[in-house]
């Protein structure tokens, strides 16, 4: 749960620093959220069916954030914190 809470801050911050009109800040809050979502792929146990299915998901957040940060768009973000929070519920 706590890995979830650091990307979702992260993806706080990256709204913000959007609103604020800081490319720089909301790329670097955007690769927090990667490797958020990276470390939640490294702890995955591939013993389990269920592995396979969460780390196809979290490629597609993290490609979400990667979208977000290229075409400097917080809309690109929705989509993987939608993601994210039904998986954290």
């Amino acid at each position: 749960m706590v890995t979830y809470d650091i990307f979702f801050a992260y993806l706080a911050d990256a709204g913000e620093a959007y609103r604020n009109d800081d490319p720089p800040a909301f790329k670097e809050a955007l690769r927090g959220g990667q490797r958020a979502v990276e470390e939640l792929m490294r702890t995955l146990d591939f013993s389990y069916g269920l592995a396979g299915e969460l780390y196809r998901i979290y490629v597609y957040c993290r490609d979400c954030l990667a979208k977000a940060m290229y075409k400097y768009d917080a809309a690109e973000t929705k989509t993987a914190e939608q993601l994210m929070r039904r998986l954290c519920d």
